[in-house]
């Protein structure tokens, strides 16, 4: 009878609002990702684009997503169980590049333990989520950290600018994978201590300092862990 009045009167319905989309990223921590920080600022000041590395949306690499999935609990659960599995993943981060002139990047170079971990990834979250980008499908990715995009015919500027900035490469670990709702952190995991933190934990400078301490043992140890 409503749905019958409703089109009597011509009154649209109110519509449900759509799923919040889910991502899976790491992201960069000390100065590699205020160095992301910085040359994305600049870029954004000069050239009037958006700046894509900024509070609120730090420096990362997309692992998964944006996705759905009806079961938040369930998502949580299998993202610590999943996490779980896996112990020290490396990569190397790189110089500038781009992609079909429309996005820069820094390049990350994936170690095979960061490959395997993002396929196996995109396998098991694909049995329960949807609406997933169809490039998660793939096996082949492009690892990297989006500085700049949607140039609208700028990229040539941008990238004379960027040619004139020197790299190093950096050699590093993956500190911790982020689950996001609405680009608001629900949960971590620390590959580092091997714990999961809440989204207001994920900000615990404490707890970071922890993290970073952990790996410079790591490093000292020839990139293995310490026995306790």
């Amino acid at each position: 009878m409503l749905e019958f009045l409703n089109r009597r009167l011509g009154i649209t319905p109110p519509q449900k609002p759509p799923p919040t989309p889910y991502l899976i990223e790491f992201r960069l921590y000390g100065s590699t990702k205020q160095f992301a920080t910085k040359i994305s600022r600049e870029l954004a000041t000069r050239f009037k684009v958006a700046q894509s590395s900024r509070p609120g949306n730090p420096a990362h690499n997309t692992l998964f997503g944006p996705f759905n999935t009806p079961d938040e609990n369930r998502l949580i659960k299998e993202f610590g169980d999943f996490c779980r599995k896996y112990d020290l993943i490396g990569f190397r981060l790189g110089g500038f590049s781009h992609i079909n002139n429309d996005v820069v990047y820094l390049e990350v170079e994936p170690s095979q333990e960061l490959v395997e971990f993002r396929r196996e990834l995109a396998q098991n979250f694909m049995r329960f989520t949807s609406d997933y980008p169809p490039y998660d499908d793939k096996m082949d990715r492009i690892f990297h950290i989006t500085l700049a995009k949607d140039l609208e015919g700028k990229f040539s500027k941008i990238w004379n600018y960027l040619s004139k900035i020197s790299t190093s490469k950096h050699d590093l670990y993956m500190l911790r994978v982020l689950l996001l709702k609405n680009k608001r952190v629900v949960c971590s995991y620390d590959l580092i201590q091997k714990r999961m933190f809440s989204g207001d934990d994920e900000l615990n400078n404490r707890e970071y300092e922890k993290t970073v301490d952990l790996v410079r043992k790591i490093r000292e140890n020839g990139g293995k862990r310490t026995k306790s």
